[in-house]
């Protein structure tokens, strides 16, 4: 980042540049020409450089039914067998 700011004097340029990102959503970036620069600080880079990108979390993907183990399969038909009886009455077993 140093590389696209650079102050009049070496001692001049910034030891960091904060960015409030709190309002930025999925899809929304930041550019070099969105950055606070300190005066003194001028800059030398491409103003349209995305500097960082708000993107989504990645989500864990569902097991195949190869990946799952024939007692996860067991386990998992076994919940659906008793979410299944919702009459409310007592069964018969």
């Amino acid at each position: 980042m140093i590389a696209a700011l650079t102050g009049k004097l070496a001692h001049k340029d910034p030891e960091e540049i904060v960015v409030d990102v709190t309002k930025l959503e999925v899809g929304m970036s930041v550019h070099v020409r969105d950055l606070p620069l300190p005066a003194g600080v001028e800059l030398r880079s491409d103003s349209d450089l995305s500097v960082l990108s708000i993107v989504a979390p990645k989500t864990e993907e569902e097991p195949s039914a190869e990946e799952i183990s024939a007692e996860e399969a067991a386990e998992i038909a076994e919940g659906e067998a008793g979410a299944a009886d919702t009459s409310g009455e007592p069964s018969d077993d």
